[in-house]
């Protein structure tokens, strides 16, 4: 008798189950996956004399994780973001030889152009000028 009523009761929830599993994909329950976009960030690095910097460590940071680059003989860097959106870069600019000051900017990101999962896309293009330390 125990056994007939426990498997009356499975039946009717596996029923349930099933019934509120179809009718979610009726609904506006068709996307999978994780979010995207796409983040270009470029940029120079010049001294007070508008000189280009080259060799300069550019670290990006975001929430996943920390890029370092190095700035080109005309002190430009780009770095390209594309899978789990960023919503806040912290751009840190530093010369390792220690001759100019370090500098830290954030930039957010206001991607445009998406559907669904994917967020869209946007670009930064910043320029920094690194002043000599103190003596």
């Amino acid at each position: 008798m125990k056994v007939k009523i426990i498997n009356k009761i499975n039946l009717l929830l596996t029923t349930l189950v099933g019934m509120l599993g179809f009718s979610c994909c009726l609904t506006s329950c068709n996307m999978y996956g994780v979010p995207s976009a796409d983040f270009f960030i470029e940029g120079r690095v010049i001294n007070e004399e508008k000189m280009p910097l080259e060799n300069i460590q550019v670290m990006l940071k975001d929430y996943w994780e920390s890029v370092y680059i190095y700035t080109q003989a005309d002190g430009t860097f780009q770095h390209r973001y594309y899978g789990e959106p960023t919503e806040l870069v912290s751009i840190t600019v530093k010369d390792t030889s220690g001759v100019y000051q370090s500098v830290t900017l954030n930039v957010t990101p206001s991607y445009t152009g998406g559907k669904k999962w994917y967020w869209g896309s946007d670009q930064a293009n910043i320029e920094f000028v690194l002043k000599k330390n103190e003596e």
